[in-house]
């Protein structure tokens, strides 16, 4: 059962106003965990597309500050006892290659789970529904190799299925995309509060997704675009890319023990910033190693979207039309268990 809770005051996703509770230890229950008693924590693979290029495009639409969440990422995952491949700039054909490679190692068969994070400009596309009659299309989110090439996340988490990564069956498979899924805004919503309101942290923040939509601003805090920008830590991007527009949604196909955290809902910009983003950032902020053993993961990632939601919102410079925005990750997952990322010399030394 549950311990009992105490205040945690020093959290770092503790919001001015409001408490944070953390769960005492208490002993280990298989039924409802994932069983993490294996020898390895697991691989975790970081994709970091920065740098980009294309022999139809002039511009460059590069990500800045995409570096800054790849060593957050690095640090996160190696604090959570993960083994780290991190790999940057790879093109459409070097990324599937690399996630295949990686799904093909012999150290899943004894480990707890499989992490991936990819960090790229991102978009969606509509695809004929042919199992259908009617005239249906569905859309699926892709995510941009550094030549433009695009790969669907689909595809990429189909490559550590059951059927293609048997040494994963039953293990917990985490996917994190820091990418544009499109290219709405939320202007977000003001809302009444008797304690003093949180002054959202406005720096410039960028997206993931490359649209084009003003490509002025984009790299420097607003969207990641294609033009000449002169880079600010105040302005925020998106990383985006101009390509076919979002008219319907489908949900993603996801399997059984799979976890999708995206930094945005379907068919919204993702910010970015040169600092880093607002999603990997906060990400890095409340994946603790403390917080990832007290606390589910699936409560954590709450925390994830509850610091994005409040605690940032774009400023755009001149642009109006992209300035005070929000934004949600979104989390869709399959799980049947909690995850705890229990020390491993604990866990060994509990379970029997």
């Amino acid at each position: 059962m549950f311990g009992h809770l105490t205040q945690l005051v020093n959290s770092p996703y503790n919001l001015p106003g409001r408490g944070v509770y953390e769960r005492q230890a208490t002993p280990l229950n298989m039924e409802d965990e994932y069983d993490f008693s294996y020898p390895e924590r697991g691989v975790a693979v970081i994709i970091n597309n920065e740098k980009f290029f294309s022999a139809e495009q002039e511009e460059s639409d590069d990500r800045v500050g995409s570096s800054h969440d790849a060593a957050a990422l690095d640090v996160m995952f190696s604090g959570l006892g993960f083994i780290v491949h991190r790999h940057d700039n790879l093109t459409q054909s070097a990324m599937v290659e690399t996630l295949t490679t990686i799904a093909g190692m012999e150290i899943h068969s004894k480990s707890d789970c499989f992490a991936c994070a990819i960090l790229s400009h991102g978009d969606a596309t509509l695809i004929p529904d042919c199992t259908s009659r009617a005239m249906l299309r569905e859309r699926q989110d892709y995510l941009l190799g550094s030549d433009g090439g695009a790969v669907l996340v689909a595809s990429i988490i189909n490559i550590f299925s059951d059927t293609r990564c048997p040494g994963l069956v039953g293990k917990p498979r985490l996917f994190f995309f820091q990418a544009c899924r499109g290219t709405n805004l939320d202007p977000g919503v003001s809302v009444q509060v008797k304690k003093a309101r949180i002054k959202p942290d406005r720096g410039w923040k960028q997206g993931d997704k490359a649209q084009q939509t003003n490509r002025k601003d984009a790299e420097e805090g607003n969207v990641d675009r294609e033009e000449d920008t002169h880079y600010n830590s105040d302005v925020d991007n998106t990383d985006s890319i101009p390509l076919c527009p979002v008219l319907s949604v489908s949900p993603s196909n996801i399997h059984k023990d799979i976890l999708v955290m995206y930094a945005t809902p379907p068919g919204y910009y993702a910010w970015r910033r040169d600092t880093g983003a607002w999603f990997t950032q906060s990400l890095r902020k409340v994946l603790t190693p403390c917080n990832a053993t007290s606390w589910s993961l699936t409560t954590l990632l709450t925390f994830v979207n509850q610091r994005v939601a409040v605690w940032y919102e774009s400023s755009y410079g001149s642009d109006t039309s992209m300035n005070e925005k929000k934004q949600v990750p979104c989390i869709t997952h399959m799980l049947t268990k909690d995850v705890y990322f229990r020390p491993k010399s604990i866990q060994h030394s509990t379970l029997v």
